[in-house]
């Protein structure tokens, strides 16, 4: 379907709404959806007290893999993995996951085709380049990405910004990250990390990406504020 704005053409997908237009959010199915999550979660916290690390869990790990936010997802993961075997921490895993992943298309999908907004991105030669790259295989790119520790937030971003369909990329993530969860839990359930240790592990991981971005804004921005260096003359050489 090609966009009537003249831009990079996309393709459609099964979202709730289909009649939607760019930048029309559905506000009232999401928080709808918040609502009845948040409420779930604090009837489970309430009733089931000894469940209240794999409750904690499920509701972490909503927030901590939406949009782009730098919330650390492994830390809490080894945690609750200290409690619960493996395959109970991958499927409450996975199902967070399949809700965040539902949040991010509703959300950024019709942000993402705003024209205001794809003007920015889509006619860069760098988007051209890797969202043709992106389509000869979509679907293992992205079970590729996140089953193994390369960021994921830029194949989000092209799976979004191109219209990948939902179920295929709930799909791919599921097929990715179920595995990925079940490897760190088996790990956090056999070595049962002290709290300590995560809490450094979560601190780090969320400063790091910080640490990165001051680090290149300073090297950019620091020639500029230095005071240019008189340059000597060469004196000639003498025998």
């Amino acid at each position: 379907m090609m966009r009537d704005d003249g831009l990079t053409p996309i393709r459609r997908f099964a979202f709730p709404s289909e009649n939607r237009g760019a930048g029309s959010v559905n506000w009232g199915s999401l928080g709808l959806l918040i609502g009845l999550g948040g409420l779930g979660g604090m009837l489970l916290w309430h009733f089931l007290p000894g469940e209240r690390p794999l409750i904690a869990f499920a509701l972490y790990s909503i927030p901590s893999n939406v949009f782009i936010l730098p919330l650390p997802h492994e830390p809490a993961l080894f945690y609750c993995a200290k409690f619960y075997v493996p395959w109970v921490v991958t499927l409450v895993g996975a199902l967070s996951n399949v809700i965040a992943n539902y949040v991010d298309y509703q959300v950024l999908y019709p942000l993402l085709h705003l024209r205001s907004v794809r003007a920015r991105y889509a006619d860069k030669q760098i988007y051209q380049k890797l969202i043709g790259w992106f389509r000869r295989w979509p679907f293992w790119i992205l079970v590729i990405t996140s089953y193994t520790p390369i960021p994921f937030y830029p194949f989000k971003f092209l799976s979004i910004a191109d219209g990948y369909p939902l179920w295929k990329y709930q799909a791919a993530l599921l097929l990715g990250r179920m595995p990925r969860y079940y490897l760190l839990a088996m790990v956090g359930y056999a070595v049962q990390p002290p709290v300590w240790v995560l809490i450094v592990l979560g601190v780090l991981l969320l400063v790091l990406p910080f640490v990165r971005k001051g680090w290149q804004l300073i090297k950019e921005k620091l020639p500029h504020y230095l005071p240019e260096m008189p340059r000597l003359s060469r004196l000639p050489m003498q025998d």
